[in-house]
C-alpha cells in the first residue's frame, strides 16, 4: 500500500487554556501526538509529515525523539486547517498513493479504523474520503453534513450551524 500520513500538529491549544502546544498535552504520560503516530505506524506509510507551527522546535523534538523518520512542514502563520494541509504540498507533490490527514490531538483513533477508511475509499472509487463521528451533543465542533449515500454536502462551523445541523 503506497501511503503517506500528514499529522496536523501546529495548533496552539488555546481552548486548553495552556501555553503548551496542543499536541504535546499528555495523556497517560504520553503526548497526544505520540498516540496518533503509534496508530498510523502499523500502516507502514512511506512518508509521514507533521505540520508544525506553534512551538515548532519543541514539537519536532518531542516527535523526533520517538519517531525519527517523521518529516516536517512549517505553518508559520496560523491560517486554519486547510492552510496547514497546503504546507505539505511541496513535500508530497510527486507522491502517488493514498494520503491520510490526521489531527495530532486525536489520540483515540485505532489502526483498524484507518485501514477500513482506506479500504472503503478505494472500493468506492472516491478521490477523497472523510471520517466523521456522530455525537449527541457536538458542542463547539463543526458539523459535517452527510447526504443519503454517505456523500459530504457541506461542512458548517458550530457558530453557523442551525439547530437541525
Amino acid at each position: 500500500m503506497n501511503l503517506a500520513i500528514v499529522i496536523l500538529a501546529a495548533g496552539k491549544g488555546t481552548r486548553m487554556e495552556s501555553d503548551l502546544a496542543k499536541v504535546l498535552h499528555p495523556l497517560c504520560e504520553k503526548p497526544l501526538v505520540h498516540w496518533v503516530l503509534e496508530a498510523v505506524a502499523p500502516l507502514q506509510p512511506q512518508r509521514t509529515v507533521a505540520v508544525v507551527g506553534h512551538q515548532a522546535e519543541i514539537v519536532k523534538q518531542q516527535i523526533g525523539a520517538k519517531f525519527p523518520a517523521v518529516e516536517y512542514a512549517l505553518q508559520s502563520e496560523m491560517l486554519g486547517t486547510g492552510h496547514a494541509v497546503q504546507q505539505v504540498e511541496p513535500l508530497l507533490r510527486d507522491f502517488s498513493g493514498d494520503i491520510i490527514v490526521m489531527c495530532g490531538d486525536a489520540p483515540l483513533v485505532q489502526t483498524n479504523t484507518l485501514k477500513e477508511l482506506i479500504q472503503k475509499r478505494r472500493a468506492s472509487g472516491a478521490s477523497a474520503s472523510m471520517m466523521v463521528a456522530e455525537a449527541d451533543n457536538p458542542g463547539s465542533y463543526g458539523r459535517v453534513i452527510v447526504e443519503d449515500g454517505g456523500r459530504v454536502s457541506q461542512i458548517v462551523e458550530a457558530k453557523d450551524a442551525t439547530p437541525e445541523q
